[in-house]
């Protein structure tokens, strides 16, 4: 009898840990940035400003799209390879999918602080930088240095572009670029690693 109330309590012993194993919660893989350690460097912490020392920023990534909203830009004007002449003004003109534009926090006090949101319909809030620099050779640009500079905060035309114009540039080749950026003018986050680039990028000549 003894034996018997033994064997029954190593049973329900038994019993009450399985069933204890499996209603307990699998690891949380995500920790929060406190967690992470994020921002006890001694880097100071970013508050909306620009600081070219270099900052800790513990903000949130936000919304991401789904993978058939993803941003896709294109630079039209002027074309790859293209020659333009020294000294005078030209139109830069970039067509962009999936990006509602015209979301385009001041860069002097916001910068970085705001997460990616989407619209209804799942489309980034943001906007597109336009960035020139001239190329020395094969050399790597230094991303210090540009000849041109913009922020292009408007809402798109009706056929989806964006234009700005440069002043003039002097003789050499040039490196054109987009910086596809959400409202607090972070890069686009997108929800898949493999695809195709939210930026575009050409070269041309100045003569």
């Amino acid at each position: 009898m003894k034996s018997y109330i033994f064997n029954l309590i190593v049973l329900v012993a038994l019993f009450s840990l399985d069933f204890i194993e499996a209603k307990r919660e699998p690891p949380n893989k995500y920790i929060t940035p406190i967690q992470a350690g994020i921002c006890k460097t001694a880097l100071v912490k970013s508050n909306g400003t620009q600081n070219p020392n270099g900052e800790c920023s513990s903000q949130i990534l936000g919304d991401l799209p789904s993978s058939s909203k993803m941003v896709s830009t294109l630079i039209v004007s002027p074309e790859n390879g293209a020659e333009i002449t020294a000294n005078k003004r030209f139109k830069i003109r970039v067509e962009i999918s999936n990006l509602q534009t015209g979301f385009f926090a001041d860069p002097a006090t916001d910068y970085y602080d705001v997460p990616q949101t989407l619209t209804e319909d799942g489309i980034i809030r943001g906007h597109v930088h336009i960035s020139v620099q001239k190329l020395i050779g094969n050399g790597i640009p230094n991303p210090n240095l540009v000849e041109f500079f913009e922020g292009l905060s408007d809402v798109v035309d009706n056929k989806g572009g964006l234009e700005t114009e440069v002043p003039g540039l002097f003789p050499g080749f040039y490196r054109l670029c987009t910086m596809t950026a959400s409202e607090s003018h972070q890069p686009v986050v997108m929800p898949v690693a493999r695809r195709g680039s939210q930026d575009d990028c050409i070269r041309f000549s100045v003569t």
